[in-house]
């Protein structure tokens, strides 16, 4: 069962914030979990006091801050939610957030990644990449902005997709998939990408042979999403299971976008020490590119399983 107590929304007042802040109320709403709504007035020259011309821009920035919250959360009916909202001044927004998150022990950090489009969409805003990579907590990302759910207080996610290689940590995304798509009564999606190889012409191979050889994969590997739902009770949601040949990180995206998934579930790495701000080469494309909203799964720190 998911333990959802405090939720962390940080918030640039952008349109795509403005979108994620959707999914923060309506997982508060879900959970009578707490929201705590984060504006970080970042300074450059902040070293934990102003000067009298900084303390003016400060207050200057504060009061603009103020109004933006308020019109942000007029927009939503909040009535017998608890919801801090909070404004510190920042060296960097990102460490912000993840010191607040830290301290104050939020289950998740709910935030937008700037749903930038073009060359610039492959690329996450510093602040979102920074807090996905290092956070002790999951984090669910929201990219695009969309008129489904721009003016409205409910999330809508009637399909859940969770890619799954076998290893420790996408079991981990599937326990985390399996209890939203009980809680939204939505579909479970269970994808796994199997790497093609690409053979150059002049080598000869046997075409019959290899498309049986794949045939017996996709066979095993159908066996094996079905017996990880089974030892998580399958019977818990209507679920599907594919098996599909490709590239993993565009193939898991143009998956999420024909068969309409409202979420994808997706673990990191996982690594410790250095290692463990990468993200992961298939991770970090799916949340950079996805249109989707991505909930990332960590299997170190906090967690609300």
């Amino acid at each position: 069962m998911i333990n959802l107590k405090k939720i962390l929304f940080p918030t640039d007042f952008s349109d795509c914030a403005g979108q994620a802040f959707s999914y923060a109320v309506d997982l508060a709403k879900r959970f009578e979990a707490e929201l705590h709504i984060l504006h970080a007035i970042v300074n450059h020259t902040y070293a934990g006091y102003f000067s009298p011309d900084q303390e003016k821009l400060y207050k200057g920035l504060r009061k603009n801050a103020e109004h933006l919250m308020e019109d942000l959360v007029e927009k939503y009916p909040l009535d017998n939610m608890k919801v801090e909202k909070l404004y510190f001044p920042a060296l960097s927004a990102s460490s912000m957030i993840l010191d607040y998150a830290d301290q104050y022990q939020m289950n998740l950090i709910v935030m937008g990644t700037h749903g930038r489009q073009g060359l610039s969409h492959l690329m996450l805003g510093s602040v979102a990449e920074n807090v996905i990579r290092t956070a002790n907590c999951p984090v669910l990302t929201i990219g695009k902005v969309t008129e489904q759910t721009k003016d409205n207080s409910d999330a809508i996610i009637k399909n859940i997709l969770v890619p799954i290689d076998f290893s420790e940590h996408s079991k981990k995304s599937l326990a985390y998939a399996m209890e939203l798509a009980t809680l939204y009564h939505a579909k479970l999606q269970l994808l796994h990408i199997i790497d093609t190889p690409i053979y150059p012409a002049f080598y000869v191979v046997d075409q019959l042979a290899t498309t049986s050889i794949a045939v017996n994969i996709k066979t095993r590997v159908l066996d094996n999403l079905s017996t990880l739902l089974k030892g998580l009770g399958e019977d818990k949601v209507v679920s599907e299971t594919y098996a599909i040949e490709g590239r993993a990180a565009m193939d898991i995206v143009r998956f999420a976008t024909e068969h309409q998934s409202d979420l994808i579930v997706i673990a990191t790495h996982g690594l410790t020490g250095v290692e463990r701000f990468l993200l992961g080469s298939v991770t970090e494309k799916v949340v950079r590119i996805a249109k989707s909203p991505v909930f990332t799964v960590k299997p170190y720190g906090r967690q609300m399983i």
